[in-house]
Formats: C-alpha cells, sequence, structure tokens
C-alpha cells in the first residue's frame, strides 16, 4: 500500500560510514537515537515538519538477515515510523560523497 495515498511526498537520504551502522544494527536502543537525532537534524536543517508515519507496528522490517525481523518484537522501545532498508545499500542511484575536512597544520601548538 501507498502511505501517501498516491500523494507526492519528499524523501531525505541519510549517508553514514558501514562500520557506524553496524555498530547501529548491534543496539536497538542505539539505533532509535541516531534516528531520532537525524530526524530532528533534517526537520530543522529544511525547516520542514517531519512525519513519522509508515513502517510502525510490532517489529521494525530492517536490519536482520534475509526474511528476518530485526530487532526482536519484544523490544521495550516502541519503534517511530521509519524504514531501513532490508539487504539493500540504497534504492536508486547512489552519488558520491565528499568529505569536508578543514586543512589543518601537522603541527599544533596547543594552549596551557
Amino acid at each position: 500500500p501507498n502511505p501517501t495515498g498516491g500523494r507526492g511526498c519528499t524523501a531525505y537520504d541519510v549517508v553514514v560510514n558501514s562500520g557506524f551502522f553496524r555498530t547501529l544494527q548491534a543496539d536497538p536502543l542505539y539505533l532509535e537515537f541516531f534516528l531520532t537525532v537525524a530526524m530532528e537534524g533534517l526537520s530543522e536543517k529544511y525547516g520542514v515538519e517531519l512525519e513519522l508515519t509508515g513502517e510502525t507496528g510490532e517489529h521494525w522490517e530492517g536490519l536482520g538477515g534475509a526474511g528476518g525481523v530485526w530487532p526482536p518484537c519484544d523490544l521495550p522501545v516502541a519503534p517511530p515510523g521509519w524504514r531501513v532498508l532490508q539487504n539493500r545499500k540504497f534504492l536508486g542511484s547512489i552519488s558520491a560523497q565528499n568529505i569536508r575536512a578543514r586543512p589543518r597544520p601537522h603541527i599544533q601548538e596547543l594552549p596551557g
């Protein structure tokens, strides 16, 4: 079923390092914290109110193996309405990501 009822919608992608993503997979509470912070950051950055609707209910579609449900259904924390892609890194095409780093001198004098 189409969650927007046939209306258009805007999607925001959040890209994370694969090692960090594995850390999130191992801890459901940390995953929920990260996704909450990401949603609030997107909301503030783009000045939009995001609706947390979609794949809510008794389990999260997501990070487990093929056909697996992750995290288990007996979690003490109810899942908000976001979806983590199962067995896929992305949908469509992914553009190259650049990490901006300010140039710093190799030797720095520390105050103190």
